[in-house]
């Protein structure tokens, strides 16, 4: 619950300073030397946009969904679905506004909350190659997800099947979106609006 607080705190931050955006670092992280060109794609970014994620749990993989170059050989992408992990993250003010009002009371993690598209409302994206990385030897506070808690297997699978199908909804249409020209020369899609399902 600490952390998730700690997050709640860095994200009103943003909104109480009237931040454009901020990189939110938990205690566990090793910057790249890309992290410089990633700080500058990040604040030229001509799109609008709520959520990046700048590292990934134990440096996993997902599959992508699109993909857009950036300056100095990085990519803004989205997987097929958000990448856990709250390692390294940038917030836009937007973003940290929506995140507030959508996690007033919670109960998961808070990387299992960003990746709910569906009931935040916030959209994210991931910057590849990450420029932050966790050590391998990082000890966390956090339970081992793999830890089993017991709960109904079959409600367990419904509410996984249930999450997968609004996962892929939902990824398919913000995918979409970043295809769609704008009649202004030059904007970028808008951000989607959520609807209720």
């Amino acid at each position: 619950m600490a952390v998730y607080l700690s997050h709640r705190k860095a994200w009103q931050t943003i909104v109480d300073r009237q931040l454009d955006h901020a990189i939110i670092l938990e205690d566990d992280f090793v910057l790249d030397r890309s992290i410089h060109s990633a700080i500058e794609n990040i604040s030229t970014l001509k799109q609008p946009w709520q959520l990046i994620k700048l590292a990934a749990y134990k440096d996993r993989n997902r599959e992508i969904a699109f993909t857009k170059p950036l300056a100095d050989e990085q990519h803004l992408v989205i997987h097929k679905k958000l990448m856990s992990g709250c390692c390294a993250t940038a917030v836009s003010f937007e973003g940290a506004k929506a995140l507030l009002k959508a996690t007033a009371t919670f109960g998961r993690p808070v990387d299992c909350d960003l990746q709910h598209v569906w009931e935040t409302g916030v959209y994210g994206y991931s910057l590849l190659p990450y420029p932050v990385s966790q050590p391998d030897n990082a000890q966390s506070d956090i339970r081992d997800r793999s830890t089993k808690v017991k709960k109904s297997f079959w409600r367990r699978k419904k509410q996984q099947l249930h999450s997968a199908l609004l996962n892929t909804k939902y990824t398919k249409q913000f995918v979409k979106a970043q295809q769609v020209p704008n009649k202004k020369k030059g904007a970028a899609a808008p951000l989607l609006p959520i609807k209720n399902h």
